[in-house]
């Protein structure tokens, strides 16, 4: 019906102008004979533009057979284009595999208004497949949609998602606010899933207020929906106020293959507490999700799961949101570990109400998702920035007594002569050690000994939740032994002051973040302003890297080029990353100066020496700017090989090659309610001990699996509820497991 491809200078849309303005359109397939037509392509294609506008519109198909052959037709379909679907409440999607699909971050930059692309699709009704996909966005508000139905013809095993929001570079980072949506699937036998977030990292994403019935999952979080940094743990995905009925599963937070598990990016935001519209801290109250609670067996209805090792997170509740089967109780803290491999930090950790904290149970209600005006977008950011400096100064004055660079120097540089001296050095500093400073001091394996880093780390209550210092002491040639596991462990019972503030400094930063997205919002409203000149105050921060990159970004896709290219330069050495981040991040400045010299050019943009340097990095690449460099081979040089898959090993052992992350696990034996089934990544090669352990190191069960051996059931009924410890030792390897007797 429409497609509109790559722009032209004479078309270029200024200020309110679009390159498509479609009002109360009518887009419809109909009458078309069953096999001629399997509209593998879409109704409205938009390839390389901007600022294209849909209002009132609506797109049909009314041929059921049209899914023959595998076609995927889609409404709307965006490659690599800003556009915005406002419906209104009269706009309906019906009939299409795929409602919106939309695959590219921005077009020509400079022909966007303020510069900064954001797609929005607003009060829409979708019956198709997927109701809206994008992939590799900058930023999306996906606000008042209805999903409903699948649309005749539909595949009984396909998946039939809502909203699916994926980012394809672990690099970039994208925005997203989905509210207020409402999908009501019927009840099927397939696949049902309401929303589906993968990859996508900023500090404060939402999925807020949305109503979701009849799924097998809810929510899906797979892969890296988490920032990871040390002082901005609670930076990522935040789940609030939604109302989820007859889900098998509501929430879901898990990774897709071993490749990207124990990563500590995988995951949510570290505690999930209502977050939105305030910079202040109210992280003491529920998120206040109201959960399907659904009365099965343990195990199978879930109110939240996390599963395959991903990275744990709090959640505050008021003791109403759950359904005792669902959960362990109601003690502080309650660990819900509803999974099939509960890892040491694979768990959520449930914490109840405070009777002493208001339990506002109108929180919900008065909910505003309205972007607030400059005036006070820019009085949020000042507070917050101000509150998170002073906070963020406190705390690098604290740990590691200020000076992580010396003491993790101090570490590397001592000997085995100078053990206790060390050991008395890194204890004066304790419960305030960086994971910087003890995986270092967890690798120098010959010259602390054993004994004395047991106590060291448990010392350190941060030890035993962080997967990296985990994955450590797992790596190590010398691994300590089942006692001294357990007795660091007992960390993950307890949290220190250093914690606490790193909660706090998150909160803030998810705070800050929102104040710098309902101000990317604003300019895109209202783009008679200069966004560039304005944003540079907040942007231009030395707190906040993410933010400091966009401005670069802004500057190499529409401003002062040779300025942002320098920003972009120097932002690994600001903020000290290393030596791979700053050939990274110069890399990524390549690319966007690129596109930056070719959206203007005429007939075929790309050189062939510009196009074998992005498949130099495609292939060099994949889990960095590979997914970018790829994208502009597809849109600029019609580029159709698939992207090399991402896969990141790390280890860090010092004396050993990089191995894959441990999958040895531990799941209830199905045919026996007494009994734990302990399954090896591989069969035995040799006789192997299998030791059962109390938090306090005493021995209380050893079974032994023979050559060729891998699945060993455990007898656990005579055991009471609690906390034990797993050891597998064989000739070549120990290993230590979680194991959680409810």
């Amino acid at each position: 019906d429409m497609r509109i491809a790559n722009y032209a200078a004479v078309i270029n849309a200024t200020t309110n102008q679009y390159s498509v303005y479609a009002d109360f359109c009518n887009f419809i397939i109909a009458n078309a004979p069953v096999g001629t037509f399997t509209l593998a392509d879409n109704r409205v294609s938009l390839g390389d533009v901007n600022d294209a506008r849909f209002h009132h519109s609506n797109m049909f198909n009314n041929l059921p057979a049209i899914y023959v052959g595998g076609a995927q037709p889609a409404g709307l379909g965006a490659g690599n284009s800003q556009f915005q679907w406002i419906g209104e409440n009269q706009s309906s999607i019906i009939g299409f595999s795929r409602g919106i699909y939309s695959t590219g971050r921005f077009a020509n930059p400079v022909c966007t208004q303020a510069i900064w692309a954001i797609n929005d699709v607003t009060e829409s009704f979708f019956e198709c497949i997927t109701g809206i996909f994008m992939s590799d966005f900058n930023s999306t508000n996906i606000i008042g949609n209805i999903f409903g139905n699948d649309p005749a013809g539909f595949a009984a095993n396909t998946e039939h998602i809502g909203i699916s929001l994926s980012i394809g570079s672990l690099q970039l980072q994208g925005r997203y606010l989905v509210a207020r949506n409402r999908i009501q699937f019927a009840a099927q036998q397939f696949n049902q899933i309401g929303i589906r977030i993968t990859h996508i990292k900023g500090n404060s994403n939402y999925a807020l207020d949305n109503d979701i019935d009849n799924c097998d999952t809810g929510i899906l979080y797979l892969d890296f929906n988490r920032v990871a940094v040390a002082d901005n743990g609670f930076g990522g995905a935040h789940f609030e106020c939604n109302t989820f009925n007859t889900c098998t599963l509501d929430i879901d937070v898990r990774c897709s293959n071993n490749a990207l598990c124990n990563q500590t990016a995988t995951g949510v935001a570290g505690a999930q507490a209502f977050t939105w519209g305030t910079v202040s801290p109210p992280w003491l109250s529920s998120a206040y999700n109201d959960f399907t609670n659904s009365p099965g067996t343990v195990g199978t209805q879930n109110d939240v799961r996390a599963i395959n090792q991903t990275v744990g997170f709090t959640y505050r509740y008021n003791v109403q949101d759950y359904n005792a089967a669902n959960m362990n109780g109601v003690n502080i803290p309650v660990e819900m570990s509803r999974i099939a491999n509960p890892a040491p930090y694979n768990i959520v950790t449930l914490i109840p109400q405070s009777p002493l904290i208001p339990w506002n149970q109108f929180f919900c209600d008065q909910l505003n998702i309205q972007p607030p005006t400059l005036p006070i977008i820019l009085a949020n950011f000042d507070v917050g920035e101000e509150e998170y400096s002073a906070m963020r100064a406190l705390y690098m004055a604290m740990v590691d007594g200020g000076d992580t660079e010396g003491l993790k120097d101090d570490v590397l540089y001592s000997n085995y002569s100078e053990a206790y001296q060390l050991y008395l050095q890194l204890l004066g500093q304790s419960p305030d050690l960086s994971d910087e400073v003890m995986i270092t001091a967890i690798q120098e394996e010959y010259d602390l000994p054993a004994s004395l880093l047991t106590i060291i780390l448990a010392a350190n209550p941060s030890a035993a939740k962080n997967p990296d210092v985990i994955k450590a002491l797992l790596d190590r040639n010398n691994p300590l032994d089942a006692y001294q596991m357990s007795q660091v462990m007992l960390g993950r019972l307890s949290t220190s002051p250093k914690e606490l503030m790193e909660q706090d400094m998150g909160f803030y930063m998810a705070g800050l973040d929102k104040a710098y997205t309902d101000a990317l919002v604003y300019f895109q409203n209202n783009p008679a302003t200069d966004a560039i000149s304005t944003l540079e105050g907040l942007l231009l921060s030395d707190i906040v890297f993410e933010h400091r990159r966009t401005l670069a970004e802004l500057h190499l896709m529409s401003g002062d080029v040779n300025y942002g290219y320098t920003l972009m330069q120097n932002l690994a050495d600001y903020f000290e990353l290393g030596g791979n981040a700053d050939a990274s991040l110069e890399e990524y400045a390549d690319i966007l100066k690129l596109q930056r010299e070719i959206a203007g050019r005429e007939g075929s943009p790309l050189t062939n020496a510009e196009k074998q340097y992005l498949i130099d990095i495609i292939n060099a690449d994949p889990c960095g700017n590979g997914p970018y460099a790829h994208q502009m081979m597809v849109h600029y040089a019609g580029h159709s090989e698939e992207l090399p898959a991402c896969i990141e090993l790390r280890s860090m052992r010092m004396n050993g090659s990089a191995t894959d992350a441990a999958s040895t696990v531990i799941y209830p034996n199905p045919a026996e309610s007494g009994f734990a089934m302990l399954q090896l990544v591989a069969p035995c090669t040799q006789a192997t001990a299998i030791e059962l352990h109390d938090v306090q190191g005493k021995l209380l069960n050893t079974w032994s699996l023979l050559s060729g051996q891998r699945d060993l059931p455990m007898q656990l009924n005579s055991l009471p509820a609690g906390a034990y410890i797993v050891s597998i030792r064989g000739a070549n390897t120990t290993e230590h497991l979680s194991l959680i007797i409810q």
